[in-house]
């Protein structure tokens, strides 16, 4: 089963670059799992869906990704971020971090081994609020969020055909290579 977490809403200025959503989705301001839902299942009906408009909090953190085989993070936020590797190292489930701003792309494994570094491991302490670029502040280049998306999807599938999956933290800019 496929659980899809947001709280957020489609808005226009995401069809650019967020292709599970549509027009129709921006003009209800549809929110966000529940159209990527819809779409996922339009695409494959055999997927099992669940769709939850939720912030990710402490919480809620084993309701909503406890039972998952790997959690694939693409949240707009360190808190939620730290939040998601931390969960899976806990519960013994792999996570894949995925981010993009700017023209800057990262993707990084979490395995719930010891022996593993986990996104903690290489941020420490969540930086100061406001310091670090955000899509509202840097914009976003509209072809790094497929990239960034295909290669954490492509970490994703190698976990689950037992492969393993990349160390360290991929950095790339689409503009210098």
């Amino acid at each position: 089963a496929v659980t899809l977490v947001d709280r957020d809403v489609v808005e226009e200025s995401n069809l650019q670059r967020q292709f599970l959503f549509d027009d129709d989705d921006a003009r209800a301001g549809a929110p966000k799992a529940e159209a990527a839902a819809r779409r996922l299942a339009r695409i494959d009906g055999g997927i099992a869906l669940r769709a939850e408009v939720a912030d990710l909090t402490f919480g809620n953190a084993e309701a909503l990704l406890g039972g998952h085989d790997v959690l694939l993070d693409g949240c707009d936020n360190f808190e939620t971020r730290l939040l998601v590797s931390d969960f899976g190292k806990k519960s013994g489930i792999p996570s894949v971090y995925a981010a993009a701003v700017g023209s800057e792309g990262i993707v990084s494994v979490s395995m719930p081994s010891p022996e593993w570094p986990c996104l903690r491991c290489y941020l420490g302490a969540l930086p100061p609020a406001g310091s670090s670029p955000t899509c509202d502040t840097e914009g976003i280049v509209p072809s790094l969020p497929p990239l960034v998306g295909a290669l954490a999807m492509s970490e994703a599938l190698r976990i689950a055909v037992g492969r393993r999956p990349s160390r360290g933290v991929l950095t790339f800019s689409v503009w210098e290579g």
